[in-house]
């Protein structure tokens, strides 16, 4: 009986081990055809979306960001702002009204039609902020001298970045070293149930908006070596809230989280 019991239990265990291992493999291999899938859609066509829905972007996600306290995020990082400020990914604007009026922004992005948007809010709050300069570059290469601001910002713009571990490298490059870097993204969260489904419609998302909403935020930005002084997650992990200095400035904490 008892060498019964004990095959039952060796069988058992070689079944779950077969079972866990095949599993995985069917997982693996579905990530991969899924990142081979996302590579189909090139920095143009992402581009193209960004400027075909730039005048209706505002009302199209209002009523999401309401409902995930969006808004509220990024008061609340915004208000860390101060002296001479670069937003990065600026699009529309949609942080104009969180900047005090002692803010010297310097706004850009690499959409034109998204800057022309933002300049139509600009005009109707020069009481409020009348020092704004909006450039049409790449956050990729900016065309700041070295440790020039005292605060970079960048909100959900890592996701819509060709390169974003360039961009960040440039947003360390050109803050000064006791500045900060300010970024409230969107990514990947805590758990798979919620991965796979941000894999499963990366594509049809890119395609429409021209972000990938599934890159694994915390790896790029352990990837630049910023010092990380805070990060906060929200929404099952998949929104970053991150404030960190440039490289060699403190000793940076993981994200690994």
């Amino acid at each position: 009986m008892a060498s019964k019991t004990k095959l039952a239990i060796a069988g058992l265990g070689v079944y779950g081990a077969m079972t866990g291992a095949t599993y995985l493999w069917f997982k693996d291999r579905k990530r991969e055809e899924i990142s081979a899938r996302n590579t189909n859609i090139t920095e143009q066509q992402r581009n193209d979306a960004v400027s075909l829905g730039a005048k209706r972007y505002d009302n199209d996600i209002a009523w999401d960001e309401t409902m995930m306290f969006l808004p509220v995020l990024r008061w609340w990082m915004i208000r860390k702002a101060s002296g001479k400020v670069l937003e990065t990914s600026f699009g529309t604007g949609r942080n104009l009204s969180y900047y005090s009026s002692d803010c010297e922004l310097n706004a850009v992005d690499i959409n034109p039609e998204m800057l022309e948007v933002a300049n139509e809010k600009i005009s109707k709050m020069k009481d409020k902020l009348s020092n704004v300069s909006l450039t049409v570059v790449t956050a990729e290469k900016l065309p700041f001298p070295d440790n020039y601001f005292d605060v970079v910002v960048d909100t959900f713009g890592l996701c819509s970045i060709e390169r974003p571990e360039m961009a960040l490298a440039e947003m360390g490059r050109v803050c000064k070293p006791d500045g900060k870097i300010l970024l409230l993204e969107h990514g990947q969260g805590h758990y798979d149930f919620i991965n796979n489904a941000l894999d499963n419609g990366a594509h049809a998302h890119a395609k429409k908006w021209g972000c990938w909403w599934n890159r694994p935020i915390g790896d790029i930005i352990d990837n630049c070596d910023l010092n990380v002084a805070s990060i906060s997650r929200f929404h099952f992990g998949t929104t970053w809230m991150v404030e960190a200095q440039p490289p060699n400035t403190s000793k940076s904490k993981s994200l690994g989280v």
